[in-house]
Order: structure tokens, then C-alpha cells, then sequence
């Protein structure tokens, strides 16, 4: 059957299509390069713009963990200043003293008057208490002549243990343990204070902390505390960098299917290029946030080392005139 005939023969019998060679079929339904990788493409511009806010977001992790290692050496800088003492009307301070509360607060079972109590109410469940209430509450107190406002304040205190009661009830039938444990502080302790001082009162800050630490122990507390979360905002920025960086080159890698070996390989060491670099912006931003001083006074002296070249040319010019 000639080629002609084979033709007339298909058009009669489409099922014909299906009997044809396979390399027939391949020519007929060719796919264009571009069709190929259509998708490709559009997955990694994608995944390119994914890649920027990553780096964007790593180097405000970047600012944030150099921010948080300098609360500690701030508060440290402050001095402690005794409500005897206290000539500021405005700013930044660190107040110590004995509170005064405004209205002293009484808790049932207890003796004592708090200015600051937490209730636990726990519930015996498979022989372990477990939590399942939490009260607490403040009473506005001064130091000195200075109104404490303590609404919005971080409180950082070492809690006493006052009064601690159980009881049995019955709950879908049976008998269960209760513990309620009341803890606080009271105004016989000593308390830091730091925060904004306007109009002798004090009741914000962008540091509003209440203390009954003393003064080194708050120190190594935020310290450690502080030391903590730099550590897991330099691994976070580190670790979205590298993603953000080895982002940027895969609208280059697209075509790397073709090599698969060689495509893997290329793909391995782009990506520990781009954690080494991930690496070298980690720690110059650590370097320059934390020694800028050291910075302009470098810039300084090379400055005035330039002008003292410069002055000593031109006096060697005038001299070297016939």
C-alpha cells in the first residue's frame, strides 16, 4: 500500500492514528522548548519573589537580635537611683525604693497585704495537679512622691509562696481534688522600677519594667534571657538568607533536568554558596552593629592621616622651588 492509499485508508478509518509508528506520532505532536518549560518558569519568578522577602525579612531578624542584646547593657547603663535621692522630673530612670500602695489588696486565707498576688487553681487529673485557673492583680502603688502605673508593665518578679489550700468536689460523680496555691509580693520588698518619668509619674517606657530583683540579679537575668533570643534571631536570619539567596538563582537552574548529575551537583554547590554568603552578611551586620564606634573612629584616622600626607606634599613642593 502506497502512502497515498495509507492516507485515504486514515481518514476513512480514524482508528488507523493509533496503529501508527510511534516515531510518526513524536514528529507530529512536537513540543516547543518553551511549552516545556512554561511551567518552570513561572514556578521559579515565583519562587524569586518568595526569595526577596525572605532576604527582607532575614535582615530584620538581623536588626531585631542586635536590638534585643543591647536591652541588657542599656539598663545596665542606667544608674539606680534611690527615691531619696531623685532631683529628674523627666526621662529614662531606674528608680529603687519601698512601695507605697495606693489600695492594698486582701486575699482571703492570707495575712499579708499585697501589692501584687497570682492565684493558681489546679485540678488533680491521673494523680498530677494541673492547672486550670489563673488569677492575679496589681494595686497602683508610688516610691517616694513618683505614681507607679504598672497596667502596661513587663513584671519580672521572684515569687513567694503565702497560702496554699485544698478541698475535694464533685464532678460527673466523682470526687476530685482541687488545689488553689496564692503567691505574691507585698510591700514590705524592695522593687526596681524602670521606665519613663513624666509629671512624677510613670507608667510607660520603651523599657516599663517592675522588679523585686536586686539590680544584678535583673542584669543576668535579661542577660541570659537576652543572649537566648539573639542566638535565635541570628539562626532564623541566617537560615531565611540562604533560602532567599539560593532562590535568586533558580530561574538560572530551570534547564538543569537536561544534565541530571551535573544538575544536582550545580544545585549542592549553589546552595553552599549562598549559606556562605547567607554567613558573611550574619556576621558583618553583627560586626558593624556591635562596633560602630569602632567604625567612624578607623574613618577618623585614616582622614587625618590623608590630610597629613597631603599637607606634607604641598610643604614638599614649596620647598623643592628653585
Amino acid at each position: 500500500m502506497t502512502e497515498k492509499e495509507k492516507k485515504q485508508s486514515a481518514q476513512k478509518n480514524p482508528d488507523l492514528l493509533e496503529k501508527q509508528p510511534e516515531s510518526n506520532l513524536k514528529i507530529d505532536f512536537k513540543v516547543s522548548p518553551f511549552e516545556k518549560y512554561q511551567h518552570k518558569f513561572s514556578t521559579s519568578l515565583v519562587t524569586l519573589f518568595l526569595g526577596m522577602i525572605l532576604v527582607v525579612i532575614g535582615f530584620i531578624l538581623l536588626g531585631y537580635s542586635e536590638g534585643s542584646s543591647q536591652e541588657a547593657n542599656y539598663i545596665r547603663g542606667l544608674p539606680l537611683l534611690e527615691v531619696d535621692a531623685l532631683k529628674r522630673t523627666e526621662g529614662m530612670l531606674k528608680l529603687t525604693g519601698y512601695p507605697v500602695a495606693a489600695c492594698e489588696i486582701s486575699i482571703e486565707a492570707c495575712r499579708e497585704n499585697f501589692l501584687y498576688y497570682k492565684k493558681i487553681r489546679e485540678e488533680e487529673i491521673d494523680g498530677k495537679y494541673v492547672p486550670i485557673r489563673e488569677d492575679d492583680g496589681w494595686a497602683n502603688f508610688k516610691l517616694g512622691e513618683v505614681s507607679i502605673i504598672p497596667s502596661k508593665a513587663l513584671l519580672l518578679f521572684d515569687l513567694k509562696d503565702f497560702a496554699t489550700r485544698e478541698w475535694t468536689e464533685e464532678k460527673d460523680g466523682k470526687q476530685v481534688k482541687y488545689r488553689e496555691t496564692t503567691k505574691g509580693v507585698t510591700d514590705q520588698e524592695k522593687l526596681i522600677v524602670i521606665g519613663q518619668l513624666k509629671n512624677k509619674t510613670i507608667n510607660s517606657g520603651s523599657i516599663f519594667i517592675i522588679t523585686n530583683k536586686t539590680n544584678g540579679n535583673l542584669i543576668n537575668y535579661l542577660k541570659e534571657g537576652n543572649t537566648f533570643n539573639w542566638w535565635i534571631f541570628k539562626v532564623s536570619a541566617f537560615l531565611l538568607l540562604t533560602l532567599g539567596i539560593a532562590s535568586f538563582v533558580l530561574p538560572i537552574l530551570v534547564f538543569l533536568d537536561i544534565f541530571p548529575k551535573i544538575g544536582i551537583a550545580l544545585m549542592s554547590i549553589f546552595f553552599l554558596l549562598s549559606a556562605l554568603l547567607a554567613f558573611v552578611f550574619v556576621f558583618l551586620s553583627t560586626i558593624v552593629i556591635t562596633f560602630w564606634w569602632l567604625i567612624f573612629v578607623i574613618v577618623g584616622i585614616v582622614i587625618i592621616m590623608l590630610v597629613r600626607i597631603k599637607a606634607k606634599n604641598e610643604q614638599n613642593k614649596i620647598n623643592f622651588i628653585p
